[in-house]
């Protein structure tokens, strides 16, 4: 690896995070970042505030260990005692994981609270991002994060790790909110902080995130800026 990237003209990075990592382990100065392309559904009629009778959180990835996903699970069994019984968690996606996963929402007494979607058609999966307020993923090495721009031009509010690519995308926690990642009570202070954010304040920073990542991950933003990069 090193050999043959040293014999490269040009590293053109997804992230900060990878540009960093990247320039750590090969010793390259003369990297540039050009966000990937991200497939963004036309804006879909706009929401207004959340629902009040329990929060819809959905997390949306593969079930695997560095995804992360037990960590949102037993922050939403700490939120769910605070905030009510009439909060739901949605996990869509397979993997390794989800039988570990099952046996921790039963352990936490998460069984009506808790369900496992497995991996869903377009239109199925449309309806849960419909019915869902939150977007929640964890991950703990995560370069970039396709999935947040593509739940947060949906409309749902976004938390993610204060760490790699996702934190780039809520751009610090200014469009989401962000957590350290192994921390449970981070994650429930999370999801309480949306529950006790007027709707208002809630749809503002909605619309701030959808504009952001429309201008910032969007096939023609992304085409040109690797367009000049390429030419450069």
């Amino acid at each position: 690896d090193q050999a043959g990237v040293a014999g490269l003209d040009r590293i053109i990075a997804i992230s900060e995070f990878s540009r960093d990592n990247a320039r750590r382990a090969y010793g390259r100065t003369d990297l540039e970042v050009v966000y990937p392309a991200v497939r963004l559904s036309p804006r879909p009629p706009r929401r207004s505030g959340i629902d009040r009778s329990g929060l819809n959180v959905l997390v949306h990835s593969r079930l695997e260990p560095l995804k992360n996903v037990g960590t949102v699970l037993r922050g939403f069994a700490a939120f769910r005692k605070r905030a009510g019984s009439g909060c739901r968690l949605h996990v869509v996606g397979d993997g390794t994981h989800r039988p570990e996963l099952e046996r921790w929402a039963a352990e936490l007494g998460l069984h009506d609270a808790v369900h496992f979607h497995g991996f869903l058609p377009a239109e199925q999966l449309a309806r849960i991002y419909a019915a869902c307020d939150v977007m929640a993923l964890l991950p703990l090495d995560e370069p970039f994060g396709l999935v947040f721009p593509e739940a947060m031009t949906q409309g749902l509010l976004a938390v993610g790790p204060s760490h790699g690519g996702p934190v780039e995308i809520l751009d610090g926690g200014r469009l989401g909110w962000v957590c350290e990642a192994l921390d449970r009570e981070a994650v429930a202070d999370a999801f309480m902080s949306i529950w006790r954010t007027p709707d208002g304040e809630l749809d503002h920073r909605r619309d701030e995130a959808d504009r952001a990542c429309r201008e910032r991950f969007s096939p023609e933003a992304t085409g040109a800026r690797l367009h000049d990069a390429l030419l450069r």
